[in-house]
């Protein structure tokens, strides 16, 4: 008969579909993990920076404090 399949060739379709279903959901697993990757590195680079103005920021208080008590004397 044209138009069917033998049990081998359907076994052989079937396995070819898992694989690349399989694959597909590696890549997408690497695609999100590569993102959370990002994510974090962004999210330290950020609070590094934010720490870093922060110090600076009180430095700069303290020295305009400092400025302010040796005008006034």
């Amino acid at each position: 008969m044209v138009g069917t399949l033998s049990a081998a060739g359907k076994a052989m379709i079937n396995g070819v579909a898992k694989a690349s279903l399989k694959r597909a959901e590696k890549d997408k697993h690497s695609r999100v993990t590569n993102l959370e990757n990002r994510r974090l590195t962004l999210e330290i680079f950020l609070f590094s920076n934010c720490e870093t103005l922060h110090s600076q920021l009180k430095l700069d208080r303290t020295s305009l404090q400092q400025i302010v008590l040796d005008d006034a004397h």
